[in-house]
């Protein structure tokens, strides 16, 4: 529209000779610049824009050799991008370390996010690291590398038309300022490198940022109650986000997908988006693993945070609904159902055992023979009537390690099945002191004494979340 308007006017100005030819073409050089500065930018052009930006910078900074360390900030950049705005871009965020020892971050269009190992050094925790990516996303959200690339389309374009005009349009040949506007490009990454985006951005990242770590689930649930007494806000950070990444790099590796992070909960699914064959085993894996990888954390919490830390976990497999669910404003790719709600209530019956893993029946039967699973009731959950037989899964060596305290549970249950409580707790006594959910079952055999029930199925009924 602007060309369009200008090309009137020149015509009008040339039929009325208040202009000459070469005033004409000054003009309308002038302005194609202006309007050029104002074409929209897609989304698409917007990924190859922050391609080429990238592939500046990395001209500059070689790319740091560290196959592990990259694959960490990837990690965790990706799950932080998921609580943006704008979770997805064109050709998806990219995280890559920078071999200097410069202390920058650098956010291109498209996605394309850059840390240097000066900034990786500065960084004593990982709520720092995570802060520090969060920062970037935001501009990236914010789109702050376009609005960066048409300011120095339009400043370009300005200072065409103030030399134009201070040259009362002269004779002069303006080829080369309509290139400096061609190399936007050029512009944007001296900005991003030498200067930094303006205070206002670095402001609007700020904020932004904060959102993002916010929606990570800084909301103080069980694990955070075990914790907050001891711990000020930073400690808590720094723990929830080392804690996050640990588990989530797991769950990550096993072809799970993270729903979100809910407090200190991390929910996550299989089998889609991508099919995964072996789901319910891959799940039940990832429990074992993210067990055993929390082992390893807690001498570090212990010397860190003074406080150890356990975990439950609940699986269970059947149909679900997954996709896209939200507002107009904002959505997420989640999982809703039946199925999904029950395993939720198999993570709080580990309370009922004092055991950390529970999975369902549905699960322990697609898993298949690769782990050990010893039974350890069955249960009803708040909001089901149906009862639900719910299995502990065994690293087949851990499990014939315990060989005699898991056959002993075996027989004692089978007592409790049947509604021989007093010979239960007898053979339950024995391994109580060694098996959390055998000293479980003793209680609950004395209340079942003192209470008889009017009729017996073998159902431990949990009565609360």
């Amino acid at each position: 529209m602007l060309e369009v308007m200008s090309d009137i006017g020149i015509s009008i100005g040339k039929a009325a000779g208040v202009i000459d030819d070469k005033q004409a073409k000054s003009i309308e050089k002038s302005t194609k610049a202006v309007a050029r500065s104002f074409e929209e930018i897609n989304a698409e052009q917007e990924y190859y824009i922050g391609r080429t930006v990238g592939a500046v910078i990395i001209n500059k900074y070689l790319p740091h050799n560290n196959e592990a360390a990259n694959m960490y900030i990837n990690i965790l950049g990706q799950t932080l991008s998921q609580a943006s705005d704008m979770p997805e871009t064109f050709g998806g965020y990219h995280f890559l370390i920078l071999d200097s020892e410069q202390i920058n971050a650098f956010a291109a269009p498209g996605g394309f996010i850059f840390v240097t190992r000066g900034m990786l050094r500065c960084c004593q925790h990982e709520g720092a690291l995570a802060a520090v990516l969060a920062h970037e996303i935001a501009h990236v959200q914010n789109k702050h590398g376009l609005q960066a690339i048409k300011k120095s389309r339009i400043t370009a374009a300005l200072n065409t038309l103030a030399i134009e005009g201070a040259k009362s349009f002269g004779d002069s040949d303006l080829s080369e300022l309509i290139t400096t506007f061609e190399d936007s490009i050029s512009d944007i990454t001296s900005t991003m490198v030498n200067n930094g985006y303006s205070r206002n951005f670095e402001q609007e990242a700020d904020k932004n940022a904060v959102t993002i770590l916010k929606r990570l689930g800084y909301d103080p649930n069980s694990l955070v109650d075990l914790l907050s007494e001891q711990m000020d806000p930073e400690d808590l950070t720094r723990f929830l986000n080392y804690y996050f990444s640990a588990m989530s790099a797991i769950i990550l590796e096993e072809g799970g997908t993270i729903d979100k992070y809910d407090g200190d909960a991390i929910i996550a699914f299989w089998n889609a988006p991508i099919e995964v064959s072996e789901h319910a085993s891959c799940a039940v894996q990832t429990a074992l693993r993210s067990q055993q990888r929390l082992k390893e954390m807690n001498d570090n919490f212990k010397k860190r945070f003074g406080k150890e830390v356990r975990m439950r976990i609940g699986i269970n497999t059947g149909p679900a609904i997954v996709g896209n669910m939200g507002s107009d404003a904002r959505f997420d790719y989640t999982v809703v159902g039946d199925a999904v709600n029950l395993a939720a209530r198999l993570e709080g019956v580990n309370k009922q055992f004092g055991t950390y893993i529970l999975i369902s029946q549905s699960t322990r039967e697609l898993a298949g023979n690769r782990f050990a699973m010893r039974e350890v009731g069955c249960v009803t959950v708040v909001g089901k009537n149906k009862p639900v037989t719910v299995f502990e899964p065994i690293f087949h060596d851990e499990y014939e390690a315990k060989r005699k305290i898991y056959e002993t549970f075996a027989h004692g249950h089978d007592m409790f099945y049947k509604g021989n409580f007093e010979e239960a707790i007898k053979i339950f006594s024995v391994i109580k002191n060694d098996d959390p959910p055998a000293s479980a079952y003793v209680e609950k055999c004395r209340y079942l004494i003192d209470n008889p029930p009017q009729a017996w199925a073998g159902v431990w009924d949990v009565t609360n979340k």
